[in-house]
């Protein structure tokens, strides 16, 4: 599956965000404090998704703010995803790629779970890289007011 968008942010904005919520997975999954400059190529851990079910992540490259992968093992096989960020005139384009090799070695799902899963696949992801674009937007409008207040506390004075 492949999903391209076009963000109205900046490659760093949209790869910051990516790694705040690395570092809470990492976190969350280590009980280790990681910082988003040490976020690199080979770091893997484990998230638990319920009590019985949980899956390993690793990076499987971080080139900030141009290329994240990882890779995303479970039981049901491995989950391959990729975000390749280009600059723009305006904004960004974000090409999102998963791919899915099942326990047995097959690719995908086949059918129409296939079709099924693809368009809800493809929704889902739109709606994430939306997500990531509004969180963007409303951290750089609280930066603003922030700096807003700090200037107008100087001219009170």
């Amino acid at each position: 599956m492949e999903v391209n968008m076009q963000l109205m942010i900046t490659p760093e904005e949209f790869f910051d965000a990516l790694a705040e919520a690395l570092v809470y997975d990492l976190q969350q999954a280590t009980g280790k404090n990681i910082r988003a400059k040490n976020i690199k190529r080979g770091m893997s851990y484990t998230k638990k998704a319920n009590k019985r079910y949980s899956y390993q992540v690793t990076i499987t490259e971080y080139d900030y703010p141009r290329r994240y992968s990882s890779r995303i093992d479970s039981a049901k096989g491995s989950n391959f995803m990729t975000y390749i960020v280009e600059p723009l005139e305006d904004g960004i384009g974000v090409t999102y790629n998963e791919e899915l090799i099942k326990s047995n070695g097959k690719t995908g799902d086949t059918g129409f779970s296939a079709l099924f899963a693809k368009t809800t696949g493809i929704r889902r992801t739109k709606k994430r890289l939306e997500s990531i674009q509004t969180y963007v937007i409303n951290k750089r409008k609280e930066a603003s007011k922030q700096g807003e207040t700090i200037t107008d506390e100087k001219h009170k004075n």
